[in-house]
């Protein structure tokens, strides 16, 4: 078991959880990108856009909500 896996405690979230947690991380790269954009581009390299990083920051059980 991993660390990620004992911080979940076992907890399996819903859609809507999973949805809500990818729309915070959205807005943040949005508001991100929106304000310097050309750090924004340097720092996650041309062609990674906003929604692509909040579906990779969220967790492997929130990520199969949006797969299912």
């Amino acid at each position: 078991m991993t660390s990620a896996d004992e911080d979940n405690d076992g907890h399996e979230p819903t859609f809507k959880e999973a949805k809500d947690e990818f729309e915070f991380w959205l807005e943040h790269f949005v508001e991100y990108a929106e304000m310097d954009s050309c750090h924004f581009k340097w720092k996650y390299k041309k062609g990674r856009e906003p929604d692509v990083l909040a579906y990779l920051i969220l967790d492997e059980s929130e990520q199969r909500k949006f797969r299912n």
